[in-house]
């Protein structure tokens, strides 16, 4: 410390200045705190710590400042943030892996979001917002309730209304298939009810755009991405506009191939194909498949075609029947 007439410097043992004589006072923090001058800052500290936690509270914490950050969130599909701040019970369908590998990373726009008006009820609250991002702007009504389960210092708002979420979706699979739901085993857990032929599984709730549902039936994946709705039932006996893994799609590209140049013993070449249809039963996959391919004529001219064929392949995704009424309009 310093001398208060001179500043001349103070050890700590010193009754008096060395420099000047002035009588050194020492004042204890607790007489200090209590005093009128403590008394001033810690009314001014108390003060400020007020403002913090208002100006804290109404940028993080407040109602509108949740739907702001929820908004920002929905504008740039930040789906892990949007369950943070959404009454959503998470599942293994939802975990952060599954949403990243989903969806990829948000985008990082910038959103402008204005509450536009409030209604007050018990125990929810409702609010109608816009958010605008890349000149396009769109008008939400959003309910919010305090999580009774949260922060003691700083209240927790939860939206409660969403439509990213679909619930109670049934599924039903043949029973010698597996199902697979945007990567994740869908297991005897979610078994709900079985026939001689079937298994029926349900999901409570799943994020609902682009779901990825896959069926195994041995090495063979068919796959469906869909968006799913509230109470859907969905039968995989029949299936229709799918896809197949690329593993599977090389062997009945080059199964067909092989099958149409032995069939017509001519030179032809199957460039892609698309898969309209599948109906399966324990021993075969009856196909309707959309062929494109390509041929010389006898002038050595190259046509390009396509044509809607049915094929029917076992498990192995061999062909065991091609319907020769196929060929004769194909050339």
């Amino acid at each position: 410390m310093n001398c208060i007439k001179c500043g001349a410097k103070i050890k700590n043992r010193d009754k008096y200045c060395s420099n000047c004589g002035t009588k050194v006072i020492r004042v204890s923090f607790k007489e200090l705190f209590y005093s009128r001058r403590g008394l001033l800052k810690r009314t001014s500290i108390f003060l400020i710590l007020i403002v913090l936690y208002l100006v804290v509270n109404a940028l993080y914490f407040s109602e509108d400042a949740v739907i702001r950050r929820y908004l920002v969130a929905y504008a740039n599909n930040d789906y892990n943030t949007i369950i943070k701040l959404s009454n959503i019970s998470k599942n293994e369908f939802m975990s952060e892996d599954v949403i990243n590998n989903k969806y990829g990373n948000p985008d990082i726009n910038k959103v402008d979001v204005r509450i536009l008006s409030t209604s007050n009820k018990s125990g929810e609250h409702n609010r109608t917002a816009s958010y605008t991002v890349n000149e396009s702007t769109k008008v939400v009504n959003l309910s919010i309730k305090k999580d009774l389960f949260g922060n003691i210092i700083y209240p927790k708002y939860l939206i409660t209304n969403n439509d990213l979420i679909a619930k109670n979706i049934k599924i039903t699979i043949p029973k010698y298939t597996t199902l697979v739901l945007d990567n994740i085993l869908v297991d005897d857990k979610y078994k709900v009810s079985e026939t001689d032929s079937t298994f029926t599984y349900k999901i409570d709730s799943v994020l609902k755009k682009n779901v990825l549902i896959k069926l195994k039936i041995d090495d063979v994946e068919l796959t469906d991405c869909r968006s799913l709705f509230n109470n859907e039932n969905i039968y995989y006996t029949n299936l229709v506009f799918t896809d197949v893994d690329s593993k599977s799609s090389k062997v009945i590209k080059e199964n067909i191939n092989k099958k149409i140049n032995d069939t017509v013993m001519k030179k032809v070449t199957v460039d892609s194909f698309d898969l309209i249809s599948a109906k399966l039963d324990e021993e075969s996959i009856d196909t309707r498949i959309n062929v494109y391919y390509s041929y010389n004529d006898s002038n050595n001219v190259k046509h390009s075609k396509n044509k809607i064929i049915r094929i029917i392949f076992d498990k192995k995704l061999n062909i065991t029947d091609f319907y020769l009424n196929n060929i004769s309009s194909m050339f």
